[in-house]
């Protein structure tokens, strides 16, 4: 175990791996910044877009299918034990099972490339020669960034410090909210607003920081959460809502719909923890301390209007990526970007 820890510890200092993990975050951020094919430049100038890589650029989607993908197939392995217990028999068939959760992933960005492709050809001048081939275009563009994204994480992941997939998916993360605190405290400071929802979102990422890593001490977990309870968990939830059309009002929910929101949330979480077997004693802290960050997220999302549904797992993720370069633990099995991945 202490040879263990020495090698770790070798890895997280060597500065060519931080040479490789700066260097694929420097890639992502150049490609943040490559327009999809087919967009008027002049337009998108004249739209004044503060970021391309918002939601113009080839990385549109960053690394979220590869993460849905991942969540989709970890889903499947725990509501149906038989797919658990095949892919178990032998290594092939979980490398296999891993594999089709990339492909879910292309195909999940594919679609969304077709969404984005779509409400660009309905902005005014930003498509010149809006049709087929813009979609085609656009489509290709983002399912090629997508799979070398995945390409990216791992190389990251193998020769780098810490999870490339958690990395990749939180430098932009981080980057935004930073921009949204600065822009709110410009306009409070200014007097435009007195909306303090901006600040009240960064003191939930700043405390949801401490409590979780806090939480992983106690748990022998080799300072890694659990990532799938709370992302599968508040996915599920926020698809129940949009089939039973509860999200149809615009008006601030009541406490008692809102204490019930928080319930059914935290309720999801918890299931998928237990049927992971994540929900034991040993794991009630860190377990707690995930499900109170989604919960204060999607109050903030439903009284204040900042963030969204997701904030809650997307915190979560974020500090992760930052225990996983801490820990060194993704260079020594993978971490989910490996065969079979961990987390």
């Amino acid at each position: 175990m202490a040879n263990a820890g020495g090698v770790t510890s070798v890895r997280v200092r060597d500065p060519r791996r931080w040479a490789v993990t700066l260097g694929g975050l420097a890639v992502y951020g150049l490609g943040s910044r490559l327009w999809l094919p087919g967009l008027d430049p002049e337009a998108v100038t004249r739209m004044a877009v503060p970021v391309p890589s918002a939601n113009l650029s080839i990385f549109a989607v960053g690394v979220r299918p590869i993460l849905f993908g991942l969540a989709f197939v970890e889903m499947a392995r725990v509501v149906f034990p038989p797919l658990a217990r095949w892919a178990a028999r032998g290594p092939y068939r979980s490398e296999y099972l891993w594999r089709t959760a990339r492909l879910f992933a292309l195909a999940l960005a594919a679609s969304q490339a077709m969404g984005i492709a779509r409400a660009v050809e309905g902005l005014d001048g930003l498509a010149p020669s809006p049709g087929p081939m813009f979609r085609l275009g656009v489509v290709a563009a983002i399912l090629g960034a997508t799979a070398f994204l995945i390409w990216l994480a791992r190389v990251m992941t193998e020769r780098g410090v810490g999870d490339g997939l958690l990395i990749l998916f939180a430098a932009p993360f981080v980057a935004h909210l930073l921009y949204d605190v600065a822009a709110g405290l410009e306009s409070v400071g200014t007097g435009l607003q007195t909306d303090w929802g901006p600040l009240a979102l960064a003191a939930l990422f700043v405390a949801a920081l401490a409590l979780l890593i806090a939480a992983t001490r106690p748990t022998g977990a080799g300072a890694r959460l659990d990532i799938w309870s709370p992302l599968i968990g508040t996915l599920v939830f926020q698809w129940l809502i949009v089939f039973f059309h509860l999200d149809d009002s615009d008006a601030p929910p009541t406490a008692v719909w809102l204490l019930v929101l928080l319930v059914g949330q935290a309720g999801l979480i918890w299931l998928f923890a237990a049927w992971r077997g994540r929900a034991q004693r040993a794991d009630s802290i860190q377990l707690g301390a995930e499900i109170l960050v989604c919960g204060v997220a999607l109050a903030l999302a439903l009284l204040l209007g900042v963030g969204g549904p997701m904030t809650g797992p997307w915190i979560i993720l974020c500090v992760a990526a930052g225990l996983s370069v801490a820990s060194g633990k993704a260079q020594a099995d993978g971490g989910l970007s490996g065969p079979t991945p961990t987390a």
